[in-house]
């Protein structure tokens, strides 16, 4: 988690810095407009989707006497996590809203859309992480489905009689 938390603040840094050298307030006026509202629809999306991987650990599971417990504590992490995204984005919000606080400083202004970038990174990045285990899981079928369709060509093989042909 540090890694990737690190990762996305260093992008959240240079693209900070990228649009004050070109003098553009647009992604910050997105984020500050749409950030908590897409937070929550993304983490609808994610918490979706971890539930179809939930129901498809659960066949293979049963099929394969397989254990994700492991899985499912980071899934659980990754709905806490989203959780705080959402927070986070709540309360730098409105500190950098609030007219009673005068916070104005330049210093306060960057590190609140320091913040505000990072979490609209992080949470861009759980959402590739979890359509990501979508991925796995179909390449983990295709995987099965062609061991199945070899080991039945091969035992269709073994019951056919062999006929030799001269020509």
């Amino acid at each position: 988690m540090f890694k990737k938390l690190s990762t996305v603040a260093l992008c959240a840094i240079a693209i900070r810095y990228f649009s004050s050298y070109l003098d553009s307030s647009s992604l910050f006026n997105f984020l500050d407009t749409n950030l908590i509202l897409l937070l929550v629809t993304l983490a609808a999306i994610n918490n979706t989707t971890l539930g179809v991987v939930m129901t498809k650990l659960r066949e293979i599971s049963k099929a394969y006497h397989s254990d994700f417990s492991s899985t499912i504590k980071e899934m659980r992490g990754s709905i806490i996590e989203q959780i705080i995204l959402i927070l986070v984005s709540v309360i730098v919000q409105i500190l950098s809203g609030s007219s009673f606080l005068f916070v104005t400083s330049e210093v306060f202004n960057t590190t609140s859309q320091v913040i505000l970038i990072s979490v609209f990174f992080y949470a861009l990045y759980t959402l590739y992480d979890t359509a990501n285990m979508i991925f796995v899981i179909l390449e983990f079928e295709n995987d099965e489905i062609k061991k199945e369709n070899d080991k039945a060509y091969r035992d269709t093989a073994k019951t056919q009689p062999q006929t030799k042909t001269d020509h």
